[in-house]
């Protein structure tokens, strides 16, 4: 099975590139954030109302769950999101993070009329991000969540084939899809097309890619439709 392939852009002009290069869900972050930076509200909306009517589902990344441990939680979701994630950098240490992800997320989609699914973002760098393991955030947040994401948090030319060993990236992916026929697995992390033979056995569902989409493999660079055209080439050649 060929996975479907999310680009993540950063403004409304990207989003037509990544929609031109052929891009299954167009994800909305800013890079400089890091790597599950939040885009501005207006950035968000302004991508949201350039979509036509054929446009792929979108998601938004919203930060890291550590942004909103201190602070009260006051805007809901823009209408029109598929999919929102957030990170768990720096909670491996705060008490009850799953239930204040839980609060937030019951509270940001409470004013939404559809609201978006949550998406489950674990870390393989886990450690360098001071995050719960691949185990323990998997083990609290394996209900309710009907997409995993597996991402890295450190972007420094390493990609998630160097943080995770592959034969229990494959076993995470076989359990996952086992314990729901519905329950789908993303990978990211710096993937590129060279990465993709690595994952030949791994029956994921999504890739999401940044930096392979932009011009010269650059991630603070704009999105080049060619550049995401091969990576599905090479998706197509690899899983087909």
């Amino acid at each position: 099975m060929i996975p479907q392939l999310l680009v993540s852009v950063r403004n409304a002009d990207e989003a037509r590139a990544a929609i031109e290069g052929g891009c299954d869900i167009l994800d909305i972050k800013e890079p400089s954030r890091g790597s599950l930076g939040r885009a501005d509200t207006t950035t968000i909306l302004d991508i949201l109302n350039s979509l036509g009517p054929d446009a792929p589902p979108v998601s938004a990344a919203l930060g890291e769950l550590r942004d909103f441990h201190d602070s009260p939680v006051t805007a809901s979701l823009p209408p029109g999101l598929a999919y929102v994630k957030l990170g768990l950098a720096g909670c491996a240490t705060l008490p009850h993070w799953d239930s204040r992800l839980r609060d937030i997320r019951e509270f940001m989609s409470g004013g939404t009329a559809t609201p978006p699914m949550w998406v489950a973002t674990l870390y393989a760098d886990w450690e360098l991000a001071g995050a719960p393991s691949i185990k323990q955030a998997f083990e609290r947040l394996s209900s309710g969540y009907p997409i995993t994401l597996i991402d890295t948090f450190t972007k420094d030319g390493r990609t998630l084939t160097d943080w995770i060993d592959l034969s229990q990236l494959r076993t995470f992916c076989i359990i996952r899809h086992s314990s729901h026929p519905r329950r789908q697995v993303a990978l990211a992390g710096s993937l590129t097309k060279e990465s993709l033979p690595k994952l030949a056995d791994v029956p994921c569902d999504i890739l999401a890619i940044r930096t392979a989409a932009c011009r010269n493999g650059d991630r603070n660079g704009p999105i080049c439709p060619d550049a995401i055209r091969r990576f599905k080439d090479a998706m197509q050649r690899v899983f087909a």
